[in-house]
């Protein structure tokens, strides 16, 4: 799979490239040369500006961890407890053109770990773009483990391996103020901020997930599954700060209230329940130190995204993810 998606974008890589020494009128050119144009149109050049070079290329390490914290009771039974990911490394290879990337691993220890190998994946696909933007994200993890207790006492010790988490995440942001404040310059590397700006913030969440832990042993460790629903709409604000010395600085923090959700829960004998309560919240935020020198860029990313949702009188779960990358790259 990793190597068909690699092949793909070299191929597409070429082929974008191909009309750099044709004919200016080459389909490839004409295109690229009205979406740059219709970018110049949409900022201001006093703020922002976009460097006529089609691609960025780059390479980031990105550390991650991820906390799953769940407690449910219904009927005389249950379980609460924490499952954790040990800080994880992975090396990914990024592509963008005009703010349209796609990020995949290119090395995970994972992979060449006799239990774990190629177990793990963590894909993403981005549009950044001042005014509008979205990012795509499916991630499959073995690498929970900790401890759940039944509410009879009986303790459910997951190792890696034993629990299978599954996820993918459609993320929208759409930017109040986009012809001063640059999205793309702190994610997707393709504009630069000149003076510092901030803006309001509309965000739109989706997401599809599902848990399985066990079964484990014990008689009334069955293992469960969690499957959650969720469409969120909320807002926040970002800011860029631009140094003296022309680094970037970048925060933001959202807030979203879950207005469509399914939530169900299996134990192992068979039972679904539903579970929820209102309101749900989905928080993220996000932070950024960049740099650029020419047409090479470098710096740090810091990714939280937080959902906190169920009720207490049956399930709750809160799950918690962090990303800390290491930003390296080159435009073109």
């Amino acid at each position: 799979m990793k190597k068909i998606l690699l092949c793909t974008l070299l191929t597409l890589l070429a082929a974008l490239s191909y009309g750099q020494g044709k004919d200016s009128l080459g389909f490839f050119r004409r295109l690229d040369r009205k979406i740059y144009e219709k970018k110049l149109a949409k900022v201001d050049p006093e703020y922002i500006s976009i460097p006529e070079t089609r691609w960025a290329v780059g390479t980031a390490t990105d550390a991650h961890l991820n906390h799953l914290y769940i407690d449910q009771h219904r009927n005389g039974a249950g379980y609460s407890g924490t499952l954790y990911t040990s800080p994880e490394f992975v090396q990914k290879l990024g592509f963008s053109w005009r703010g349209m990337g796609l990020s995949v691993p290119i090395f995970n220890p994972k992979w060449v770990t006799p239990k774990q190998k190629n177990k793990n994946v963590d894909y993403s696909f981005s549009n950044f773009g001042n005014i509008n933007g979205f990012s795509a994200t499916l991630r499959i993890s073995d690498s929970h483990k900790g401890t759940l207790e039944s509410l009879a006492g009986n303790k459910m010790e997951v190792a890696e391996g034993k629990c299978h988490d599954r996820s993918i995440d459609l993320d929208f942001y759409h930017v109040f103020n986009g012809r001063r404040f640059s999205m793309p310059a702190a994610f997707g590397f393709t504009q630069i901020q000149k003076k510092s700006a901030g803006s309001a913030i509309l965000t739109v969440a989706l997401r599809n997930g599902k848990t399985t832990v066990g079964p484990g042993p014990g008689p009334d460790n069955h293992g469960m599954s969690i499957i959650s629903n969720m469409l969120a709409i909320g807002g926040g604000y970002g800011y860029n700060y631009v140094t003296e010395r022309g680094w970037l600085i970048h925060f933001a923090a959202t807030g979203n209230i879950v207005v469509l959700k399914n939530y169900d829960m299996m134990i192992g004998n068979g039972i679904v329940e539903d579970f929820g309560a209102f309101p749900d919240v989905v928080l993220g935020s996000q932070f950024a130190v960049i740099r650029n020198n020419a047409n090479l860029y470098y710096g740090m990313n810091v990714i939280n995204r937080s959902s906190l949702c169920g009720s207490k009188s049956s399930i709750a779960f809160f799950n918690s993810r962090g990303n800390v990358l290491a930003v390296f790259g080159v435009r073109f």
